[in-house]
């Protein structure tokens, strides 16, 4: 959960109505991805809590990609709640979502902005807690000890990182630096809703190995390999996203060019072809034995 205050800067907007609790308006908003079997029964949960405090408020979802129902409940949801609205064309990354809402809330004249999850991971009940503290602080972030993501991420977030981390990486002021930086880069993440999960942990441990032969020349066989293998899984996870070895291959190159260490150039090229083959052939045969290696390589191309 996250609560920001906005000083206001401009004349008291209607856009919610007047009242007493024309300077309380709360705009409470939720990115949600395929939400379809909870979206309906979380927004009616916090309907409730924030009718029960009597706060001029309004809820903003922004669905864009979702492939199941969950557009359409929201849409039903709308036809009998004005004060429901949905938000598109906000890209389909939950980054991108959440940037998109703060400034549409912004935009609307909000007073506060209140930003929750759309799975119920998050309880309504808990959010009397911090209205009450919505003087004091400009804003409140709250962090939820048990996460309900499943395994799959958890996978990604605790094994793999460490694992990549404990092969390659020996300072892990760097290696969270590094992880935060590119998190920053929110153009890479419109992808969807799990695929920038799972590729973040390649791109953050394949630019630390670039970064670190570039500044200190420190580069073995095994890195390159990592790096090879880093570059196949995003290349089956989002395509799109490539671009980091892409450019950074060429500063290696032409570093090589400049100083005159040309014969090193396969060194590299082999054991980065190495490590790439190693994730990407079982999957070709695979696909190939499935008789969907076609369809793959379409929708793969359709991400470009």
């Amino acid at each position: 959960m996250i609560w920001y205050r906005r000083e206001r800067d401009h004349p008291q907007s209607q856009i919610m109505g007047g009242g007493e609790n024309n300077h309380n308006r709360l705009y409470l908003v939720m990115p949600a991805y395929n939400e379809a079997a909870s979206i309906g029964q979380v927004l009616r949960e916090w309907m409730i809590v924030l009718e029960a405090e009597g706060i001029n408020w309004k809820i903003v979802v922004a669905d864009s990609g979702s492939t199941d129902e969950t557009h359409n409940i929201l849409k039903k949801m709308c036809a009998v709640c004005p004060r429901l609205e949905i938000l598109s064309g906000t890209g389909t990354g939950h980054g991108p979502k959440v940037a998109a809402l703060y400034q549409y809330a912004v935009r609307c004249g909000a007073d506060y902005i209140f930003q929750t999850d759309s799975d119920g991971q998050t309880s309504p009940e808990e959010f009397c807690r911090f209205w009450k503290l919505r003087h004091r602080y400009r804003a409140i972030l709250g962090m939820r000890p048990v996460r309900g993501d499943g395994k799959s991420r958890e996978w990604v977030e605790r094994i793999l990182c460490r694992m990549l981390y404990r092969l390659c990486c020996k300072n892990i002021y760097a290696f969270i630096s590094l992880l935060v930086s590119v998190s920053l880069l929110w153009k890479y993440f419109e992808g969807g809703n799990l695929v920038e999960e799972y590729a973040m942990p390649f791109i953050a441990i394949s630019l630390y190995i670039y970064l670190d032969y570039l500044i200190h020349n420190k580069i073995h066989a095994v890195r390159l390999c990592v790096c090879g293998l880093s570059f196949g899984a995003v290349c089956l996870l989002r395509p799109n996203m490539v671009s980091v070895w892409i450019v950074f291959s060429l500063a290696v190159c032409v570093r090589l060019v400049l100083t005159g260490d040309i014969s090193r150039i396969w060194y590299f090229l082999v054991w980065f072809v190495a490590g790439f083959c190693v994730i990407v052939l079982p999957v070709v045969f695979w696909l190939a034995a499935s008789q969907s290696f076609a369809s793959c390589v379409c929708g793969m191309l359709f991400l470009f």
